[in-house]
């Protein structure tokens, strides 16, 4: 699918999920919403997300791009979990990515997401029956293939997803004429959404453009980050339909994996 950039068009309108409705009851931490505070995610973190989930994808495409023509070759999606330990001073924010190989024929991000989704609550809800706890940041067995050591108290926080799909072309139709070294010549484009409700998207300029490009960072909340984001309020309201897409089905997986 290609993605366009973001536009403040306002025509289309994300509606936050709700619980699935698919199999037996959620578990009731997913039927409750959290106290405000609970939710509460600073600038910092925002910021924190934002600066990884670039550097993600950054490397992503790197990656992707040293192994086309292998067996080994890399999916155009890649997917982020966030986590915080608030107990620690300063914060420490832990990530767990998982990055499939490719499909031949390009992997439709929206539907990922919806089997992603789908999995996770299915492994939920089987935990759940034998009184047991399933967390999707555990390598192989959760959603992830790597993550950053976790303690007990560090908190999933939210999700993001990095993809070499950009506005001029799906990564299915632009990998025809990548080689191993334009890794560096390779744009890319993410989605972060937190706890909070905050979100973000970026459009990341290639790293080798000569000068001539800039990161599009969009976010709906105030952000501490080393890159300069546009801060627009509404900026799930004004995605395009595309956009409204893969924003709807990434909400859905958070609410998921917060129940689990």
């Amino acid at each position: 699918m290609t993605q366009q950039p973001y536009q403040s068009s306002g025509r289309h309108h994300f509606t936050p999920a709700a619980a699935p409705s698919w199999g037996q009851p959620a578990p009731q931490a997913f039927e409750q919403p959290q106290p405000a505070e609970d939710n509460a995610i600073t600038p910092s973190v925002r910021g924190r997300a934002l600066d990884r989930s670039i550097q993600v994808n950054a490397s992503h495409a790197r990656n992707a791009a040293d192994r086309i023509g292998t067996r080994d070759a890399l999916g155009e999606h890649a997917l982020i979990l966030f986590s915080v330990d608030s107990t620690a001073r300063p914060f420490q924010l832990s990530t767990a990515t998982r990055l499939d190989y490719e499909e031949h024929r390009g992997e439709d991000l929206p539907a990922m997401l919806t089997s992603l989704t789908n999995h996770a609550w299915a492994q939920i809800q089987a935990a759940h029956r034998t009184g047991k706890r399933w967390d999707p940041r555990t390598p192989m067995d959760g959603l992830v293939l790597r993550s950053d050591p976790l303690t007990p108290q560090t908190e999933y926080v939210g999700l993001a997803i990095s993809t070499l799909d950009t506005p001029v072309a799906p990564w299915h139709e632009l990998k025809r004429t990548v080689t191993g070294a334009d890794g560096l010549n390779l744009a890319g484009q993410g989605y972060v959404l937190l706890k909070d409700g905050s979100a973000m998207y970026f459009l990341r300029a290639a790293q080798m453009s000569g000068g001539s490009g800039q990161h599009l960072i969009v976010t709906n909340r105030p952000v501490h980050s080393i890159y300069r984001p546009t801060l627009d309020n509404e900026l799930l309201f004004n995605a395009s339909l595309e956009q409204t897409l893969i924003w709807q089905a990434l909400e859905k997986l958070h609410h998921v994996l917060m129940s689990s």
